[in-house]
């Protein structure tokens, strides 16, 4: 019979481990701008069921995707700076998107 519980803890444990591991994987201007995106309430509008909503595969190249991180600073009337866009940017491109530089 499997123990239930010590299936949920290891499934847990897995998680952690995976979460972590992608975290400390994340350059430190990624991380910079990991901490902008949560700031700002990013998710709010960017997490559907729980992952990352990619618009529909709109971003095509990485210009693309700084295009749409700045048009959502200034919509929302965020604040970045330039520097801080890029950093999201980056959080973005190195979580979810991947595109190349």
């Amino acid at each position: 019979m499997i123990n239930l519980k010590y299936v949920i803890y290891n499934s847990l444990l897995i998680a952690t481990c995976s979460i972590t591991l992608h975290a400390s994987q994340l350059s430190d201007d990624a991380l910079k701008g990991k901490e902008l995106f949560n700031k700002a309430n990013c998710k709010k509008c960017h997490i559907v069921d729980g992952e990352f909503d990619k618009m529909n595969q709109k971003v095509q190249n990485i210009k693309n995707l700084a295009s749409w991180v700045s048009a959502c600073d200034n919509s929302l009337q965020i604040g970045w700076f330039p520097e801080e866009q890029e950093k999201v940017t980056k959080y973005l491109n190195e979580t979810h998107y991947k595109l190349e530089k």
